[in-house]
Parts: C-alpha cells; sequence; structure tokens
C-alpha cells in the first residue's frame, strides 16, 4: 500500500508541475450565462510534449452542468489524473 501511495502522489506531483493551457485556447463565459460546463471542439491532446504525434485527434466533447463525466479504461490505459493533462 506504501508503493501505491508513493506512486500516486508521484502523479499528483507531476500534474501540479505542468504548464498551463494556453489563454488564447480557453474561452470563459460567465457564470450561468450557459448551460454548458465543458466543451471541448477539434481537440488534440498528447501525453508525450516530445513527441509530434497526438495520442487523442479532433475530440469532440460537451458536458452540461450537472451531468457525471467519468473516464474508464483497465489499468495502464491512460486514464489516470496522470493522463488528464
Amino acid at each position: 500500500m506504501i508503493v501505491q501511495t508513493k506512486v500516486s502522489l508521484d502523479r499528483i506531483a507531476s500534474f501540479f508541475c505542468l504548464d498551463d493551457l494556453k489563454p488564447d485556447v480557453i474561452e470563459r463565459l460567465p457564470r450561468g450565462s450557459s448551460d454548458t460546463a465543458i466543451e471541448i471542439i477539434d481537440g488534440n491532446f498528447s501525453w508525450d510534449l516530445s513527441t509530434p504525434s497526438v495520442t487523442l485527434k479532433d475530440i469532440n466533447l460537451k458536458v452540461h452542468h450537472g451531468m457525471r463525466v467519468a473516464v474508464c479504461g483497465t489499468v495502464g490505459s491512460g486514464n489516470s489524473l496522470e493522463s488528464l493533462q
């Protein structure tokens, strides 16, 4: 259990050390002006910034306020906090 805790804390620490998203790719709306909480349009995501290829390409996602969302997959498939960079 101690080893699992150490691995989890290392993942959280590396997540907090990541660069923030570029401000020009985020649009913030006034609270209550939309029923959408999160929207991704044609999103491209990479786990490794040193690689030019993307891991997820052309992702479209719309999450409304009050919706529950889960990222599911087997262990090691990239669904942890670390992979939500």
